[in-house]
């Protein structure tokens, strides 16, 4: 691994979904667009490595699972950052505002996000790439609840019969970042802390895009500066 022994040509892989990808809600054209000062492309200028970001629109870890073996093996990574969980813990919202009291899961149930994240630190250990996890930007559960519900007071409704209340959506969406400090801590891996970052501004409606979950450019800045400050600490050698 190069990571340690300051060698050149370090390579990264950032694996995730839009967040990681750079997508943000534009609402001058009122579409989802690529953030030019995404926090990936603002790493890349100031790290001492190439990164590859594999990221995807939507992507959830039972997706990402189906080419991480050969991500790693075309790209050779010493390390792999991973940036999941907002995709994983939504739910199909037509489908519960159509039917509220049926089952619903989310797209990746708790249990198998937990077996995935683990499955997948194990994989990169055995290949000597180390795993950083990044947690999950905090969601605002009101901005979101109005994303989701279109306008339409009948999926105000019954997406709320579902849920029981707006504060849901935020203590589920918690719930799948717990369970990644929890496989950090287990596997002794390193974590970035992105949601501690974003929680200690008492504003944090001015680091999210109109839709309530993803981070606006003011956001991207703060997740690159947090993953930033944890590479100075823990590989100087790789800072520009």
């Amino acid at each position: 691994m190069n990571l340690q022994s300051g060698e050149p040509n370090v390579k990264i892989l950032l694996y995730g979904d839009s967040i990681a990808k750079g997508i943000v809600f534009d609402e001058s054209s009122n579409k989802y667009t690529k953030e030019k000062d995404c926090f990936f492309n603002i790493l890349s200028s100031k790290l001492k490595a190439t990164i590859e970001n594999v990221s995807k629109f939507g992507n959830t870890l039972i997706r990402a699972n189906r080419k991480f073996d050969e991500e790693l093996a075309k790209i050779k990574p010493d390390m792999t950052m991973i940036e999941f969980g907002g995709n994983d813990c939504d739910f199909d919202w037509d489908k519960v505002a159509q039917d509220p009291k049926a089952p619903h899961l989310p797209h990746t149930p708790p249990e198998e996000f937990e077996s995935l994240l683990s499955n997948f630190i194990l994989r990169m250990q055995k290949q000597n790439i180390m795993p950083l996890l990044l947690t999950m930007p905090p969601i605002d559960p009101f901005r979101y609840f109005k994303w989701i519900c279109k306008g339409k007071s009948s999926y105000e409704e019954n997406i709320l019969t579902f849920l029981g209340s707006e504060h849901t959506i935020y203590r589920w969406h918690e719930k799948y970042n717990l369970m990644i400090l929890e496989q950090a801590s287990l596997h002794r891996v390193p974590v970035v802390d992105i949601r501690k970052a974003f929680l200690s501004h008492l504003d944090i409606q001015n680091y999210l895009c109109q839709d309530g979950i993803h981070p606006n450019g003011k956001g991207h800045k703060l997740i690159a500066d947090t993953v930033f400050r944890f590479m100075k600490s823990r590989f100087p050698q790789l800072v520009l």
